[in-house]
């Protein structure tokens, strides 16, 4: 059972590294989880194993919850063009987790991501948009909302606690 549900988790993964990333945290092994990104991420500096380290630290998966920790680790992952890791540093941006709220840097990270082919970037940066018109100097948001749905927006804008 637990090799068809890796299989099936594997369709949604980028690489093996997330794979097996995502094979644990569905089994919900997160001590091992844990220990295998560290190791991976401190060998060989892998950008996916830094950044899937971050999200352990953001989550307190089989670590105590540490953003300031999360965030050294997602911008260190960015500087090596991590999309992933640039979605996770905007959003720390945009919630003050392990920095002080900063919603131009926030849209900054997530055009980066954008850029690098990140989809749900799309949604959050569309997000700040709406509900921080200003952050939108160049009018970029009708082609971001063009590829968002409304209940795409409507949840970034609640998971980024933009809400009223």
């Amino acid at each position: 059972m637990e090799i068809l549900i890796c299989q099936f988790i594997a369709t949604f993964c980028q690489s093996s590294f997330h794979f097996t990333f995502c094979c644990y945290i569905n089994l919900k092994n997160y001590d091992k989880s844990f220990k295998h990104s560290k190791f991976a991420s401190e060998q060989g500096g892998s950008r996916d194993a830094t950044t899937i380290l971050g999200v352990h630290y953001t989550m307190g998966f089989g670590v105590d919850k540490d953003y300031d920790k999360a965030f050294e680790l997602f911008e260190h992952a960015a500087r090596q063009e991590s999309c992933e890791a640039l979605h996770f540093l905007g959003t720390a941006y945009a919630k003050g987790y392990g920095i002080q709220k900063n919603y131009e840097s926030a849209v900054i990270c997530y055009k980066k991501a954008i850029a690098l082919g990140d989809k749900t970037s799309i949604n959050y940066l569309s997000a700040l948009y709406f509900k921080k018109p200003a952050l939108d100097k160049n009018k970029e948001n009708a082609d971001l909302f063009s590829k968002c749905t409304w209940a795409q927006i409507q949840k970034s804008v609640h998971f980024l606690g933009l809400h009223d």
